[in-house]
């Protein structure tokens, strides 16, 4: 096959200019972004918020504000000591939800479901992608629309 030539026998050499995959790119983005996918989308492997609620009923009852004085404590019974390692302060169970889905999700993320073994093994948490700490789907969306550096 003759170089730079792709595809089948028929097919015209085809060259791909830095604008013509931008406007792919953002084609893609906007057809998924339409059809509303976006918000659902994830790295593969990647640990959900339905994870995460699965995990904080199984370690508290979905109980954020818990404190049954073992020295665990919150929706994910943090201790102290780890929950003042991901840079928060105070005792875990006087942090807001956000808060404390925000240091679940830093400690997977370092750790994976390693913090949590049991619940973990019992709810059948396997995933061990990332997961999305902050705005959640709008990052995905920004770096799609964010062109990659050289």
């Amino acid at each position: 096959m003759p170089s730079g030539r792709r595809g089948g026998k028929h097919r015209a050499p085809q060259t791909h200019s830095t604008a013509g995959r931008i406007l792919r790119t953002t084609g893609a983005v906007t057809a998924i972004v339409g059809s509303g996918l976006a918000v659902t989308a994830a790295p593969a492997g990647a640990a959900t918020a339905d994870d995460f609620a699965k995990l904080r009923q199984c370690e508290s009852g979905g109980n954020y504000s818990i404190n049954t004085g073992n020295g665990f404590s919150g929706g994910y019974q943090f201790d102290d000591q780890t929950w003042h390692s991901l840079g928060y302060s105070g005792r875990p169970y006087q942090a807001s939800p956000a808060t404390q889905d925000e240091a679940a999700a830093k400690l997977y993320n370092s750790r994976g479901w390693q913090p949590w073994p049991s619940c973990s093994r019992k709810m059948g948490l396997t995933n061990n992608g990332p997961a999305s700490v902050g705005s959640g789907s709008s990052d995905v969306i920004e770096q799609a629309l964010t062109p990659a550096e050289p």
